[in-house]
């Protein structure tokens, strides 16, 4: 699984998966290539 924002990309685990989301970075999963985008922030 992968966490992407920008031109940073980081190899993460299922565990970190949220964590990085709540940053704001867009997870790919490995099997997909479709993202689940980082949560908007307000």
């Amino acid at each position: 699984m992968k966490a992407v924002r920008g031109n940073k990309e980081y190899t993460i685990s299922k565990a970190q998966e949220k964590a990085y989301q709540d940053a704001g970075y867009d997870i790919l999963d490995d099997m997909s290539s479709w993202p689940r985008r980082a949560y908007a922030a307000s």
